[in-house]
């Protein structure tokens, strides 16, 4: 029996079960660690879209938005007779209120009129802006 136990391990190839342990290892570890590096890359591509580029565009849909009503005609209330005015007509009307009842009407209506650059206004998310602001 003990030439049977022998035989048994002399026909083992050690060197060779050593070297396929090896590769094995160095397999699983190469596998992991590229996975992970996968799962990372793939996590912060994720963050950016769902953090960064949406809240950026949704602020700029919602600063467009406000622009809009800041510069724009509309109803407040219909039935109370309530109309929103642009803020740059708003300024103007209360400048000239107030010189009125102060007694300087020409000065400070010709302060006020084509001496400031218009405003402008961001595009929405996705439109293209070309160098003047204009979309």
């Amino acid at each position: 029996m003990a030439e049977k136990e022998k035989n048994y391990f002399e026909d083992i190839n050690i060197p060779l079960v050593v070297t396929i342990g090896i590769v094995s290892v160095v397999l699983v570890y190469l596998s992991i660690a590229g996975m992970s590096a996968w799962f990372y890359r793939y996590e912060q591509a994720e963050i950016e879209r769902k953090v960064f580029r949406d809240r950026f565009e949704s602020l700029v849909n919602l600063q467009v938005e406000q622009l809009e009503r800041l510069n724009s005609y509309r109803w407040v209330d219909k039935e109370k007779g309530i109309i929103a005015i642009p803020i740059d007509r708003a300024m103007e009307l209360t400048v000239r209120e107030l010189s009125e009842k102060r007694g300087d009407t020409g000065k400070a209506e010709s302060s006020l009129r084509g001496t400031e650059p218009q405003p402008t206004f961001p595009e929405r998310a996705g439109d293209k802006v070309n160098q003047e602001g204009e979309g």
